[in-house]
């Protein structure tokens, strides 16, 4: 791996001085292959590195700077393509472009939240709605898997549906019974045509219908607390009682599935209703 007597070679210690790159740092480099040494004594182990090498460390630290994976940036710096360079910069740019997106947003709730005005946010109205019928799967589930149970549970339902002929007659429904910190009580929920045949081995429930209070949020799926919250508030101070289980019903979420008539591009949308008496 090249000649340690080499007087050009310069020790860790002297490269780590000179690109400002920590000698802890500089070893898991070489440990994930991104920025190896030119030369390792075979009996100290000791790792040497050439001034040239001194552009990839530089590069290294302004694309850590900028937040771009390691794995990312050791195929970045093998390339010697500039238009394949581009296309991985400009990606990691889009990346960037939406954080700052999700930042600005979660940053208009918090200012919201400061001055109490969260239910300004959202369009709230009553609306009545029929009673549905839904192929069911009853799930009590640790909070921090819920989104990953609901996903696989839904998908799960729509592929045993669809195997049998049968397409879903609206998005799928989630009906929250009760949820902490700890864990989440739901029923994962596709609705049904009254007449679909859907075989014994489907539970089969009857969401009921009624007023419900309504409101659709665009954006991550973490905050539909924040808008059952809105709802309920919004609910109570118009002087009407809240009841549960609310229901949310995901209208596109990409990239699991998009409805472009949803309106919210590679945003997730969903509704959520609140029941009132």
């Amino acid at each position: 791996m090249g000649e340690a007597s080499d007087p050009e070679l310069l020790t860790i210690g002297e490269f780590s001085r000179l690109c400002q790159v920590s000698v802890k740092a500089l070893r898991h480099y070489h440990d994930r292959g991104i920025l190896r040494p030119v030369a390792v004594d075979g009996s100290t182990g000791y790792r040497y590195y050439h001034p040239d090498q001194l552009r990839s460390a530089s590069a290294i630290v302004a694309l850590r700077n900028v937040g771009m994976p390691l794995d990312e940036i050791g195929s970045l710096i093998a390339l010697d393509d500039h238009d394949r360079i581009h296309e991985l910069l400009a990606a990691h740019r889009g990346r960037l472009v939406a954080q700052l997106a999700d930042a600005e947003h979660r940053l208009a709730l918090i200012e919201a939240l400061i001055t109490r005005e969260i239910d300004t946010m959202y369009e709230i109205t009553i609306e009545d709605l029929p009673a549905t019928r839904v192929v069911t799967e009853h799930l009590e589930v640790p909070s921090h898997l819920s989104a990953v149970t609901e996903a696989a549970t839904l998908a799960g339902l729509a592929t045993k549906l669809l195997q049998r002929g049968i397409e879903p007659a609206a998005q799928p429904i989630l009906v929250i019974h009760y949820a902490d910190e700890q864990r989440t009580r739901e029923d994962a929920c596709l609705p049904v045509g009254d007449d679909a045949d859907v075989g014994a081995d489907f539970t089969i429930d009857v969401l009921p219908g009624g007023e419900m209070a309504t409101a659709t949020h665009v954006g991550p799926l973490d905050e539909l607390a924040l808008v059952v919250h809105a709802v309920m508030d919004w609910v109570t101070g118009a002087g009407r009682r809240v009841r549960m289980p609310f229901r949310v019903q995901l209208l596109s979420i990409p990239p699991l599935f998009t409805v472009a008539s949803a309106g919210g591009g590679d945003q997730p949308v969903a509704r959520v209703f609140v029941p009132v008496g």
